[in-house]
């Protein structure tokens, strides 16, 4: 299909190209420093988005409580 539309074919990379970047030089130790960063990184990131969503919470139930005590 690619080349009824002009384009050259997809090149497929050697399963030894992919082998051999940064993560597998890492050491075991580099490693679990690095797995036990990123998780660090990833339950601060989904703490502050539970947080938000907390606060967002909040805010709509004062401003509902707000509106409706206006009413009256």
């Amino acid at each position: 299909m690619a080349a009824a539309d002009g384009l050259p074919e997809p090149q497929l990379v050697p399963d030894q190209a992919v082998r051999g970047g940064h993560y597998d030089k890492m050491d075991d130790k580099e490693n679990h420093q690095f797995h036990t960063e990123l998780k660090r990184k990833l339950a601060h990131m989904f703490y502050v988005i539970a947080l938000s969503k907390v606060v967002d919470d909040h805010v709509s139930l004062i401003h509902t409580l707000h509106t409706f005590s206006d009413r009256r």
